[in-house]
């Protein structure tokens, strides 16, 4: 029933509903580690509570470091009648926790470790027999390797989704850098004895920044310096608002005071909550 179950999630919820029932115990665990050790998985099916709990938090992270520790250097099981009053782990000895009797076995693939199944009870004193650890055995032997292979996928398709979504951030990166850079004038702008002239390098996350200078009329012309909040491509969207507003309303007839009142209208209208544009606006008279 096991290997044919191609999610890891399903085989973690079975093994540890089944082998509970198995060995007549109140809790089973499940704990996987990753290649660099860490415990990254956690199953746990607790008779004295209604259904299953991924990541459960019975375990203490001192009683998980010091079983896995353990399996991971002996070779066997780790069978205790009392956790707390072993001498094996006098670090255990003042600890308040509800795993005290213990039976726990290490999932092994190709001779490494890759997790630990473990069976327990509140109250201390239940004799681990020999036919119990056999039971646990050969429930750990049999499924450590359909486990591995589940996770594996799991992991590949993790790996994959985080990928296309690097992609999908990249692409949206390139989108926004041309629509940044279609915005900003790509030539200088000659006014009587002035040269305007600008340029923009974006960083490696594009933002809101932007220039602009424009004629007005044949005596003056505007300058626009301005960075919009964001990142992306909604910044360089914020970006081209801004901008046709600005090119809108400079027709000579308003104050650059005014000019900035209505802009500024216009943009909380059209933007969304959050957002907010720093810009400065001059114009330039150059026929005098």
């Amino acid at each position: 029933v096991v290997a044919e179950q191609a999610e890891l999630q399903p085989i973690l919820d079975w093994l540890v509903h089944k082998t509970t029932r198995l060995l007549g115990t109140e809790e089973c665990s499940i704990k996987l580690i990753t290649a660099g050790g860490d415990v990254a998985k956690t199953i746990m099916f607790d008779n004295r509570r209604a259904g299953l709990e991924a990541g459960g938090s019975t375990w203490s992270p001192l009683v998980k470091a010091i079983v896995m520790g353990f399996l991971m250097s002996q070779p066997g099981e780790l069978a205790s009648s009392d956790l707390l009053a072993d001498p094996r782990f006098p670090a255990l000895k003042n600890q308040q926790t509800p795993v005290r009797a213990l039976l726990a076995l290490p999932l092994k693939v190709d001779g490494r470790v890759t997790g630990l199944m473990a069976v327990s009870n509140a109250q201390p004193g239940r004799p681990w027999t020999k036919h119990d650890v056999q039971l646990l055995s050969i429930v750990a032997s049999h499924s450590a390797g359909v486990v591995e292979k589940a996770r594996l996928r799991v992991e590949a398709a993790e790996k994959r989704r985080l990928e296309l979504e690097k992609e999908a951030f990249e692409k949206e990166l390139m989108v926004a850098r041309d629509i940044q850079m279609q915005l900003v004038p790509d030539a200088p702008m000659q006014l009587g004895g002035w040269t305007v002239q600008g340029k923009l390098i974006p960083a490696k996350q594009v933002g809101g920044d932007f220039y602009d200078y424009f004629s007005i009329d044949g005596g003056r012309a505007a300058v626009v310096i301005a960075d919009v909040s964001g990142k992306g491509v909604p910044a360089a969207l914020l970006v081209s608002t801004v901008q046709s507003a600005v090119r809108a309303f400079a027709d000579g007839r308003l104050s650059p005071k005014m000019l900035v009142e209505q802009l500024n209208r216009a943009v909380v209208r059209s933007s969304a909550a959050g957002k907010f544009v720093t810009l400065f606006y001059a114009e330039l008279d150059h026929a005098r």
